[in-house]
């Protein structure tokens, strides 16, 4: 990873609102681990990501607010943006340093995670690895599908779903199979 930074978000961030969620203790977990092991670590927020926003994207995020969409949506799409502008890895605010975080990390980017199940391997976005500059594609992938998906009548009483197939994990993995990438 050219961009050793670890990055994560909490759209409403108070300290009450991520101390009610227990999120306070993980982040400081992995700012110790990025301390030790030479990374920065980066906590993101609704307004630094509106900072590094064009146009569009704020188009998008104003779209699935007054679409009524969930807002997972725009956290997904926040991290694809995080990773556009600075590059390195994001990681969820409920997942925490593994022994073997730091020589995960260090595989070529892209890293994409995932869990396998009865029925295959899906990757997820709870622990993404890009190089900076290298998901402007997978973001405009998840706007396309967005516009795509929200002229379907069966995803209007599906909210979990429709998030799913245009920001989440079914997206991110259509968008990598579809790219080539491994997971």
């Amino acid at each position: 990873m050219k961009q050793k930074i670890i990055h994560q978000i909490f759209l409403k961030l108070t300290d009450k609102d991520m101390s009610d969620y227990g999120y306070d203790k993980n982040s400081k977990i992995w700012r110790e681990w990025c301390k030790k092991n030479g990374f920065r670590y980066m906590l993101h927020n609704e307004a630094s990501i509106n900072k590094i926003m064009t146009s569009k994207d704020r188009q998008m995020r104003n779209r699935v607010i007054r679409d009524g969409r969930h807002n997972f949506i725009n956290l997904d799409w926040g991290k694809y943006l995080v990773l556009n502008y600075y590059g390195g890895a994001y990681i969820d605010l409920d997942v925490l340093p593994k022994p073997n975080s730091l020589s995960y990390l260090q595989r070529p980017p892209p890293i994409l995670s995932s869990w396998s199940g009865s029925r295959g391997t899906w990757c997820n976005s709870q622990v993404i690895v890009f190089d900076k500059g290298t998901t402007r594609e997978l973001l405009d992938y998840g706007y396309k599908e967005y516009d795509k998906k929200s002229k379907i009548a069966s995803y209007k009483d599906r909210p979990v779903r429709f998030y799913f197939q245009v920001a989440g994990p079914k997206m991110i993995c259509r968008w990598a199979r579809e790219n080539g990438i491994n997971y």
